[in-house]
C-alpha cells in the first residue's frame, strides 16, 4: 500500500489536476494506493474569509462563495467528460448548498464558533477530492472516494483538535483490510469528533492525514 499526497498548488487548476491524475493512474498499476489531496490553491483562505464575513453579517461572503462555485465548475468543465459531468456537478452543487446553509447560520448568530469554522473550512477538501475522483473515473481509473471523517476521530483539548490515534488507526486498518479497493481518494485536513461533527487538523492538515493513513 502506498500513500500519495498532493497539496493545494498541485491541484490548483484543471491542468495541475490532470497531471496529478496521470501520476496516480501510473502509480496504481504498481500497488494499491491512497490518494490524499488538499483543497484547490487559495480555497481554504477564501473559506476562512467567508466565515469571518458571515460572522459580522457582511453580505460579501455570498460573493466569495459564488466565486468559489464558479471556479470549481470551470475545472469540472475543463477536465471531466460528458459521461461523468452531471454526476460531479450535482455533487458540487450539494456541497455548495450545505456551505451556504452553514454560512447563513453563522450570519444569523453573528458568531463564529470553532465548530462552525471547522465546518466551513472542510468544504475545500470535500470539493477538490470529489472532482479528482470523478476525473479518475472519467479516464478509466476506478476508485472509491473515502470520507476521512469516518476514520480520523478527534477530541478537543486546549482549543485544538487532537487526533484519537488508537480509535483512528483501528478504523482505518479495519476498513482497508475489509476492502480490496485498488485506489482510495481521501480528502485531507478534515476529521470528526465523537459526536460526528466535522473537525479539522489545522494548517498542514493534509500532510497529517496522509501520515495517519500511512501508519493506519
Amino acid at each position: 500500500m502506498q500513500v500519495l499526497k498532493f497539496g493545494g498548488s498541485s491541484v490548483a487548476n484543471s491542468v495541475n489536476i490532470q497531471k496529478v491524475t496521470s501520476i496516480v493512474a501510473e502509480a496504481v498499476k504498481k500497488d494499491r494506493t491512497i490518494l490524499v489531496a488538499s483543497a484547490i490553491g487559495g480555497c481554504t483562505d477564501k473559506l476562512i474569509e467567508t466565515a469571518r464575513l458571515a460572522s459580522i453579517k457582511d453580505e460579501k461572503y455570498k460573493e466569495i462563495i459564488l466565486q468559489l462555485e464558479e471556479a470549481h465548475c470551470r475545472i469540472i468543465d475543463n477536465i471531466i467528460t460528458d459521461e461523468f459531468k452531471s454526476g460531479i456537478k450535482n455533487r458540487c452543487t450539494e456541497l455548495f448548498v450545505k456551505l451556504k446553509e452553514g454560512c447563513e447560520g453563522v450570519s444569523l448568530l453573528g458568531e463564529l464558533s470553532p465548530a462552525s469554522a471547522d465546518l466551513v473550512m472542510s468544504f475545500g477538501e470535500l470539493l477538490s477530492t470529489s472532482i479528482i475522483s470523478a476525473r479518475l473515473n472519467s479516464i478509466g481509473v476506478a476508485n472509491v472516494w473515502t470520507d476521512a471523517r469516518n476514520f480520523i476521530k478527534t477530541f478537543r483539548s486546549n482549543s485544538s483538535n487532537i487526533v484519537d490515534t488508537q480509535e483512528t488507526y483501528k478504523r482505518i486498518s479495519a476498513y482497508i483490510k475489509a476492502n480490496g479497493t485498488r485506489l482510495y481518494v481521501v480528502p485531507g485536513f478534515i476529521a470528526s469528533d465523537n459526536e460526528d461533527r466535522t473537525t479539522t487538523l489545522g494548517r498542514g492538515g493534509s500532510d497529517y492525514t496522509a501520515s495517519i493513513f500511512a501508519v493506519g
